[in-house]
C-alpha cells in the first residue's frame, strides 16, 4: 500500500489545468452545399463569412460514407473555433487544399462531439488535404469525446489524409468529460488519428478518462510527430483498452517527446493506466497500451508510471503495457506497479 501511496502522490503533484469550453463569438453553422461546397462562399454559412467566427458542422450537408468531401477550405482562413457535432451514420470531411492554412485561435479551439451526454451518440469527422490545420489557442483546448447515458457513444476524428497538423493548446483531451473540463467522464470515448506531420504543444494530454466500466479511446500517431507536453496520461480510472501507438502501415515513423517548453525539457509525468482516483472499485480496467514498436522514438521524461493502483481497499487491479522500440528513451524515475 505504501508503494501505491507514493505513486499517487507523484501523480497528484503534477495536476491538470482546467479549461471549460466556451464560445465567445457568433456561432455560424454550415448550411451548404449551396452552389458549391467552398468555405470562401459565405452562402454556405448562411451568408456570414466564416472569418473570426465559431464554426459549427452539424447534420446538415453530411455524407453517408466516410471520406466523401463535404466542405473545402479553398483559401487561408482564421476562425475562432471549430465544432463538429453531427450524429449517427453521417460523416463530415473537411478538405484543406494544398498551400492553404485553416487557423483556429479561440479558447474553444477544436471540439468534436456533442458537449452533453446522450444515448448511443456517434460523431464522425475527417480533415484531409495537402494543406495545414493550425490550432493556435495557447489557453484553449483540443477535445474529441462523446459520453452516453446508455449504450455506447464515441467521437472519431480522422486526420490521416491531412498533410500537416499543428496544435498549441492548454489541454489536448481524447475520451474525457464532454464539457471540456479536466475531469473524468462517466462513459466517454474518443479516437483520434493524427495527420502525416504533427507538432503538438500542450500542458496536459489525456487519452481516455472515464469512471464506468472499460471504455476504449485511442491516439494514433502519424509519420512525423513532435509532442511537447508536461503531463501525459494514457488511461485514467476505469478506461480500457486505451491505446497510444503509431498508425499501421507507416514507413520511417518518428516521435519526439519532450516537455511543453520543447528543446531538452522533459515530460514531467507520463502515466500509463492510472487508477488512483478510485478507492473501492471491484472493476479491473483494460490492459492499457503505450506501443512504440511501429517507429523510432526520442523521449525525455522525468517520471514514468505504469499501472498505478487504487487508493485503499478496491480489488480491481490497474493494468498497463509499454512497448519500446528503436530510438532513445530517458527517464529519471520509472515505477511499474
Amino acid at each position: 500500500m505504501k508503494r501505491k501511496q507514493r505513486l499517487v502522490a507523484a501523480v497528484a503533484a503534477v495536476g491538470c489545468s482546467l479549461v471549460v469550453t466556451a464560445f465567445a463569438n457568433a456561432q455560424v453553422t454550415w448550411v451548404g452545399p449551396t452552389t458549391d461546397n467552398l468555405w470562401s462562399n459565405a452562402n454556405n454559412f448562411g451568408g456570414i463569412p466564416p472569418a473570426g467566427q465559431d464554426i459549427i458542422f452539424s447534420d446538415t450537408g453530411t455524407a453517408t460514407t466516410a471520406g466523401t468531401v463535404t466542405n473545402v477550405v479553398d483559401a487561408d482562413q482564421t476562425i475562432n473555433s471549430l465544432l463538429f457535432n453531427n450524429t449517427g451514420a453521417s460523416f463530415h470531411t473537411t478538405q484543406i487544399n494544398a498551400g492553404v492554412t485553416l487557423t483556429i485561435t479561440g479558447d474553444a479551439g477544436l471540439h468534436l462531439g456533442m458537449m452533453t451526454t446522450g444515448s448511443s451518440v456517434t460523431t464522425q469527422a475527417a480533415i484531409t488535404g495537402g494543406g495545414t490545420l493550425n490550432l493556435n489557442a495557447p489557453t484553449g483546448s483540443f477535445i474529441v469525446t462523446n459520453e452516453n447515458t446508455s449504450g455506447v457513444s464515441k467521437a472519431t476524428l480522422d486526420m490521416r489524409g491531412l498533410s500537416t497538423f499543428n496544435a498549441n493548446v492548454t489541454n489536448f483531451f481524447i475520451g474525457t468529460k464532454v464539457d471540456g473540463s479536466s475531469a473524468t467522464g462517466a462513459r466517454t470515448l474518443g479516437d483520434v488519428f493524427l495527420a502525416d506531420t504533427n507538432a503538438i504543444t500542450a500542458s496536459t494530454m489525456i487519452i481516455g478518462w472515464d469512471n464506468t466500466n472499460q471504455r476504449s479511446s485511442s491516439l494514433s500517431l502519424g509519420r512525423a510527430n513532435t509532442i511537447n507536453v508536461d503531463t501525459l496520461y494514457v488511461a485514467r480510472e476505469k478506461t480500457g483498452v486505451v491505446t497510444m501507438a503509431f498508425a499501421t502501415g507507416l514507413a520511417n515513423a518518428t516521435l519526439t517527446l519532450r516537455g511543453k517548453a520543447g528543446g531538452n525539457s522533459r515530460v514531467n509525468l507520463l502515466s500509463v493506466s492510472d487508477f488512483s482516483a478510485q478507492s473501492t472499485s471491484g472493476v479491473t480496467p483494460g490492459n492499457n497500451l503505450l506501443d512504440f514498436r511501429g517507429g523510432t522514438v526520442d523521449a525525455m521524461i522525468n517520471t514514468l508510471t505504469v499501472g498505478v493502483g487504487q487508493k485503499t481497499t478496491g480489488t480491481g487491479a490497474s493494468q498497463g503495457t509499454v512497448y519500446l522500440a528503436q530510438g532513445r528513451w530517458t527517464s529519471t524515475r520509472s515505477t511499474w506497479a
